[in-house]
């Protein structure tokens, strides 16, 4: 009976503190390209995607991260339900285990109570790094070869080496965040270039208040007033923030009704 009311406050709780909710990311590459120490390029965004092409056009670079669709956005909020559920089941079977061994005074029953919630510990912290995993993007590093001859590619970090194809490409997982450090050369070493590529990505959840193909136009809540103190503490303001470009600017209330009415689905 007292396990059924535990599940019944925390599906209360649940509904309580429910919003519509989504998941922004944040995303953040560098690539340099090093010919000499007079002759270097580079370039820098935030969006997902970002390529340089080499000062001779024989090859380029390009960072791809992860997109953040509505499938992932499910990903991610199903992993953290299922992480709260089973944190929860935790504490509730720790509570069992207590109350049962005060109450029935049973030593094989407090045993079996014991080692249930060792178990769902484990499980809870475990759906916690699926969860954490499920937040963290993937990123994609690409080397195309423009060229009419093989490159050769050497991670200076790692010691490895490939070799790619007139026209063809090298593609392989970085690190989240990660950095690379590549040497790239044609199989005679007459043309040498070094590489210094970053890439790091995250998402952050917001309230949303309207999503279609073109924006976002989340809530923000401003915790401390401008220097003239004219946003009060707790304020809301809207932010909305161009898919394509992440550029983003501030909304009013009457501005986001008057938009959605116009863009109403």
């Amino acid at each position: 009976m007292k396990k059924s009311v535990f599940v019944i406050i925390a599906i209360s709780l649940c509904l309580i503190i429910y919003g519509k909710t989504t998941y922004l990311p944040i995303y953040r590459s560098f690539i340099q390209i090093k010919q000499n120490k007079n002759d270097s390029i580079m370039a820098q965004s935030i969006l997902g995607n970002l390529n340089l092409m080499a000062q001779d056009s024989s090859f380029s670079i390009s960072i791809v991260h992860e997109d953040v669709d509505k499938k992932k956005v499910k990903a991610i909020k199903r992993a953290k339900a299922a992480e709260g559920w089973m944190t929860f089941a935790a504490l509730l079977s720790g509570f069992s285990a207590g109350f049962d061994a005060t109450y029935y005074n049973n030593a094989l029953l407090t045993y079996i109570e014991m080692r249930r919630t060792e178990n769902i510990a484990f499980l809870s912290g475990f759906m916690h790094d699926v969860a954490n995993a499920e937040e963290r993007l993937d990123i994609e590093l690409f080397i195309d070869n423009h060229s009419e001859e093989e490159l050769m590619v050497v991670d200076l970090a790692r010691g490895l080496t490939w070799y790619v194809l007139p026209h063809a490409s090298l593609q392989y997982s970085m690190a989240n965040p990660g950095i690379e450090r590549l040497r790239i050369s044609n199989l005679h070493h007459t043309s040498v270039k070094y590489a210094d590529i970053i890439g790091g990505n995250s998402v952050q959840k917001v309230t949303l208040e309207w999503e279609d193909d073109n924006c976002w136009i989340v809530l923000w809540f401003v915790e401390n007033p401008d220097s003239n103190g004219i946003i009060p503490d707790g304020y809301q303001v809207y932010q909305y923030i161009d898919k394509a470009t992440f550029k983003s600017w501030e909304m009013t209330f009457s501005e986001v009704k008057e938009f959605k009415k116009a863009h109403k689905k």
